[in-house]
C-alpha cells in the first residue's frame, strides 16, 4: 500500500474530518487521486487553482534543512524518508489522540451537565478507554 492511500484508509476508517477548511480540502482531493489509483504529487499542490492550497504547498515543500556531510565524518543519522511508515503512523495516531482527548473533554462536560444520563456514562468510558488504547500504540502507557 503507498503511504498517500494508507493515511486514507486509516483517516477514513474512524471518519475523522479536519477541522481546518484548507486542510480538508487538501485531504478532499488527496481522496480523489488515491481513488483513481493515482499518486498525488507535490506539483499538483503546488500549481493548484485554489491559492490556498498552492500557499500552504509551498510553505510546506519549502526548503528543507540539509544535513551536513555527517557520511564523511562516518556518522549515519536516518533522515525522515527512511523512517516514512514509522513516522506516518505516530502522526495519525497522533492526530487521532488529539482528537478523541477533544471528545473526552466535550463528554465530561455533558457528563457535568446531566450526571445521570447513562449514555453520556457510557460515552465518556468507550472515549476513555479509547484514548488510553491510543497511548499505548504511541509507547506512552505501559
Amino acid at each position: 500500500i503507498n503511504l498517500s492511500a494508507f493515511v486514507v484508509s486509516e483517516l477514513d476508517k474512524d471518519k475523522i474530518v479536519f477541522s481546518n477548511e484548507v486542510f480538508d480540502k487538501i485531504f478532499d482531493e488527496i481522496k480523489k487521486k488515491v481513488r483513481k489509483g493515482e499518486a498525488p504529487s507535490k506539483d499538483y499542490f503546488l500549481s493548484h487553482s485554489n491559492k490556498n492550497i498552492s500557499n500552504l504547498s509551498s510553505y510546506i515543500v519549502g526548503e528543507k534543512h540539509l544535513l551536513s556531510s555527517w557520511k564523511e565524518k562516518d556518522i549515519i543519522v536516518k533522515e525522515e524518508k527512511d523512517l516514512l511508515f514509522e513516522v506516518t503512523k505516530e502522526s495519525i495516531l497522533r492526530f487521532k489522540l488529539k482528537r478523541v482527548h477533544t471528545m473526552v473533554k466535550d463528554a465530561l462536560f455533558d457528563l457535568k451537565k446531566d450526571d445521570g444520563n447513562l449514555e453520556i456514562i457510557k460515552s465518556f468510558s468507550r472515549l476513555t478507554k479509547l484514548e488510553r488504547l491510543i497511548q499505548e500504540q504511541l509507547g506512552r502507557i505501559f
